[in-house]
Order: structure tokens, then C-alpha cells, then sequence
């Protein structure tokens, strides 16, 4: 029988992988109908328009990265919440320019219909290729 906690465990290791192929669409069916994606660079997308933004993440840059979760708290049927990290590398799509990836998320992750991301505020840890990535998202 699977647990809220092993749910939540397979839907992180899902959006890695998402992350990993750089499928807007794989990415964004991680998040609840009601979901809120943060980029750090570009404008918060939300519901239906998650899959955008991923798209245009994954147009400037490709990821490799690796998640460890810290923290799991099941607080009830009806949520839960992730505090996770993430490491790994970041390529420019336009340059092939490589840099550490560094990411710390704080996930709320409420059992709508099913368990998915409502939030993904993403704190970066590292320095990004930030300019690089904000004239290629032009």
C-alpha cells in the first residue's frame, strides 16, 4: 500500500527527472491544477501556464541535477510539505556555458485530486549565469 510519504517521494523523483529531460510538460504535470512556478529570473506563472514556463526555462538551459529531501512532513490527509535540495549543473542552451546549480525549495504539497506541487518558490543558492540566461529568455 502506498503511503502519502512514498507518494510524495515518487512525485520529487518525477519532477527530478523532469528537470533532468527538460519536459515542460512532464514538469508542469508535477504541479497541482492550481499550481504556482517562481522562477528566478522570469515572471511566476500559475495553473495552465506552469507548462510555459518551464518552456522557457528549458529553452535557455538544460539541467543535471540531483534532489535530496530533508525534510517530509505529512501534516494531514488533505497536505503535506517538502524542504529539499538540489545540486547539480546548468548549461546555456544558446552558449553551452556550464555552472553549479544550487537550489534550496520549501514545498507545500496539498492532496487536491491527487498529491502535486501547489508552490515551487526557488531560492538560489549559487551564482547563476543569471545575465546570460535573462538575453537569452529575449
Amino acid at each position: 500500500m502506498s503511503t502519502p510519504e512514498n507518494l510524495i517521494r515518487d512525485l520529487l523523483a518525477t519532477y527530478e527527472r523532469s528537470l533532468n529531460t527538460g519536459e515542460a510538460g512532464f514538469a508542469a504535470s508535477c504541479y497541482s491544477e492550481d499550481g504556482v512556478f517562481m522562477p528566478t529570473t522570469l515572471p511566476t506563472v500559475t495553473g495552465a501556464d506552469v507548462a510555459d514556463g518551464y518552456r522557457r526555462i528549458f529553452d535557455a538551459i538544460s539541467l543535471e541535477v540531483t534532489f535530496t529531501i530533508d525534510e517530509l512532513v505529512v501534516t494531514s490527509d488533505e497536505a503535506a510539505y517538502a524542504l529539499t535540495r538540489s545540486n547539480g549543473t546548468q548549461t546555456v542552451v544558446s552558449t553551452g556555458d556550464e555552472s553549479a546549480e544550487s537550489n534550496r525549495e520549501d514545498l507545500p504539497v496539498p492532496a487536491n485530486q491527487h498529491w502535486g506541487l501547489e508552490d515551487l518558490p526557488l531560492h538560489v543558492q549559487q551564482t547563476r549565469v543569471a545575465s546570460q540566461l535573462r538575453r537569452d529568455m529575449r
